[in-house]
């Protein structure tokens, strides 16, 4: 199993993994699309460039996250999505409530993992999810 780590600053995808390190191509973070209206259903494609965050689980299988945040934190929004061909393609498989904000992502496997983020009035969320992320539940202490 190949293990790879991007790590994104000030948009910049910096990933290490199996060959070495360096830097990856610019990624369009949150702060790129700020005050748009973008939208995505489940099963829609999105771009690579509007992935904010990724986790490969193999070369080929990875989940990915994707923030949009308008200037209105009640309409902030986020999506988990999924690629099974090494990151050619990205589909939306899980659309998280209006003002959760992903960031970082925690998977065993392609349906189950952990999502962290904020949850839009200066707090943080942990949800979980058995299913690809069409259902999750927020993990309590």
């Amino acid at each position: 199993m190949a293990l790879v780590v991007v790590l994104i600053v000030a948009g910049v995808a910096y990933v290490a993994g199996r060959g070495g390190t360096g830097k990856a191509p610019r990624v369009d973070t949150a702060s790129s699309v700020s005050g748009s209206n973008i939208s995505y259903s489940v099963g829609e494609s999105i771009p690579a460039t509007q992935l904010s965050g990724l986790q490969m689980l193999s070369a080929e299988v990875g989940i990915g996250i994707t923030n949009f945040i308008p200037f209105e934190p009640a309409k902030w929004r986020g999506y988990l999505t999924h690629t099974n061909n090494g990151g050619a393609t990205w589909k939306v498989v899980g659309v998280f409530p209006k003002g959760f904000v992903p960031r970082l992502t925690a998977f065993i496997s392609p349906s189950e993992g952990y999502v962290f983020g904020g949850n839009g009035s200066g707090g943080y969320v942990a949800l979980f999810t058995t299913n690809a992320g069409r259902s999750r539940s927020a993990v309590t202490t």
